[in-house]
Parts: C-alpha cells; sequence; structure tokens
C-alpha cells in the first residue's frame, strides 16, 4: 500500500474583484509513494493558517493529488477530502459596473474562485477513485455528490470518528482484495463442572453495523448496489456461521446443565441423609452390629479350638 498527501488552503486572490480575502496557501503536494513512517512525519509537519473566508480550495486540493503519478493500473485508488468547510467553485463573474451582469469567462470567474466545479472533479475522477470526505454536516451539504457519486464515504468529523475510521480501513483494505483482520475479543468462561479446568469457551464478536461492513452502502450506480448485494451476502455467511457455532455451544452448555442438576441433587440427597439421621436408633444399631460382631468372634475361636482336640485325639 502507498500513500501520498496533498496540503491545500484558500488559494483566492488577494486583489480579486470581489471577494478580495483569502490566506493563498496554494495545493502542495507532500510526496508520493509515502510509507506509513515517512506519511505519519509529513502529517506531523503540517501547520494551519489563518484565511479571510469560510469556504476553502479542497477542489484543487483533489486535482493536485490527481497528478500524482505513477498509480498501477490495477490499483485501488483512494482519495480522502479532509476539511471543516465548504470549498471554493467556478462560479461566474459578476462585474459591478455593468450592473451586475453575468460574465461566464472562466478566466475571470476563476480569478475570483476556482477554476473547478464539483461536475467537473467527479467527471475527472471517472469512477476510477472512489473519494472519501471527512467533514462536518454543514460542508457535506454541498460536498454530498463527491463521495456519493465516487462510491465514497461521507465520515461525520464530529462523530464517533474512531469507528467510523474503521470502517474506511476495513472497505479499503477489502476492496484492494487484502484482509481485514478484525479486533480480537476476550471470550466469556462458564465453569460448567466440579473440577478445575472444566470450563467452557464462548467467542464474543463485534457485530455492529460499521464493523460488519454494512454501514453507509450505495445503492447507484448500478456497480454500487451489486457490491452492496455482495457484502450483504458475506455477512449472512459469516451470521449463519456463527449462528451454528453459538448453537452447538448451546448444546454443550445445556449437558453441562444437566450434569450439574444431577450432581446437586446427588449431594442434596447425601446431605439430607446426614441430616435427618435418627441418633437413637443409630446407636441401638451400632450397638447390634458390635453384638453380632463379637458373637461371630467368639464362634470362630470355638471352632478352631474344636479342630484342635480333634486332632489331639486322632494323634
Amino acid at each position: 500500500m502507498n500513500l501520498g498527501l496533498v496540503t491545500y488552503g484558500d488559494e483566492s486572490k488577494i486583489d480579486a474583484p470581489i471577494n478580495p480575502i483569502g490566506d493563498m496557501v496554494p495545493s502542495k503536494s507532500m510526496g508520493f509513494p509515502l510509507d506509513v513512517d515517512q506519511f505519519k512525519n509529513q502529517v506531523g509537519h503540517i501547520e494551519m493558517s489563518y484565511g479571510g473566508d469560510m469556504d476553502e480550495s479542497g477542489l484543487e486540493g483533489i486535482m493536485e493529488a490527481h497528478k500524482i503519478p505513477n498509480f498501477r493500473p490495477d490499483a485501488t485508488k483512494n482519495y480522502i477530502l479532509i476539511t471543516d468547510a465548504p470549498v471554493h467553485e467556478r462560479l461566474p463573474y459578476v462585474d459591478s459596473d455593468r450592473n451586475g451582469t453575468i460574465d461566464t469567462n472562466e478566466e475571470l470567474a476563476s480569478h475570483v474562485y476556482s477554476k473547478h466545479t464539483i461536475e467537473d472533479v467527479i467527471h475527472t475522477l471517472d469512477g476510477e477513485v472512489k473519494l472519501t470526505v471527512i467533514t462536518n454536516s454543514y460542508a457535506n451539504s454541498q460536498l454530498e455528490p463527491l463521495h456519493s457519486e465516487t462510491n465514497g464515504l461521507y465520515l461525520d468529523i464530529n462523530g464517533m470518528f474512531g469507528e467510523q475510521l474503521l470502517t474506511l480501513a476495513e472497505k479499503i483494505t477489502n476492496e484492494s482484495g487484502g484482509s481485514f483482520t478484525e479486533e480480537s475479543m476476550k471470550p466469556l468462561v462458564i465453569h460448567s463442572g466440579a473440577n478445575s479446568g472444566q470450563n467452557i469457551e464462548i467467542p464474543l464478536y463485534d457485530h455492529r453495523d460499521f464493523r460488519l461492513f454494512l454501514k453507509d452502502m450505495a445503492l447507484t450506480p448500478y456497480e454500487a448496489a451489486m457490491e452492496a448485494l455482495d457484502r450483504v451476502d458475506a455477512v449472512i455467511a459469516k451470521i449463519s456461521d456463527r449462528r451454528a457455532e453459538y448453537g452447538a455451544i448451546s448444546n454443550r452448555l445445556g449437558h453441562a446443565y444437566n450434569n450439574v442438576l444431577n450432581a446437586n441433587e446427588n449431594l442434596t440427597k447425601a446431605e439430607s441423609q446426614l441430616r435427618d439421621t435418627d441418633i437413637a436408633k443409630e446407636t441401638i444399631k451400632l450397638q447390634k452390629d458390635q453384638v453380632l460382631l463379637q458373637a461371630s468372634q467368639s464362634m470362630v475361636a470355638q471352632i478352631n479350638q474344636m479342630g484342635q482336640g480333634i486332632l489331639q485325639l486322632l494323634g
């Protein structure tokens, strides 16, 4: 996996005829390809600067990223636009000297706002790039076509960002032919027997929609709908396998439960016999058994003496 990084700001001209503001931060490629450590280092050196207006030149940043060469022909391409504001778009130029008439001359229009429109950018990406937009709900009202029409994702920068990034990472990994390793959850361990080590481990799984890759599925265009169906089929198969696994564990728990019930019944009977013993009756029985034992011993001794007497007479 290769990473690239492009910074952008507000490229509006300071001397523009209208809205003469802007921080004059041009789009700049920070290098490609970058490994993870290089990417982290470049991100750490990004410095924010103040801009005079709200909108930023996000479209210029996307187009700058699209200039990066050396993509493999079979590579899965994903762009991620991070912004907290709407973007400048190419708009008609209003000449106040001509009573508000609109001049659609692109050169004059770009002098004020941007050289691009959102439709231009979508057309340029031409289905080869999936664009994810990380922004707030206000800016997304303008930027929504960028991710919806390129089969990308929208991540709310003010939402559960960690979970959303996990969804994005899983989506990119799966689309590139890799496998996404789920975070392991500690199993539930149940002691199911009378002896040490007689345990049953129940594996636990995270089945939230973003972990199952079911969140933010697109139904248009046709390719996106087919991809959504494939994802649903994969999740159904996964859930079926786990239901079968839990079914087998349920049977084990049922047998363990029955064994515990039998052991409990036997233990209760033994405890009851000890607790409910008739002391007087048992004392008499003990004396009787002792008398019988003594009588038996006396009879054995007499028989032995009679045998010795007979042998003496014969001898």
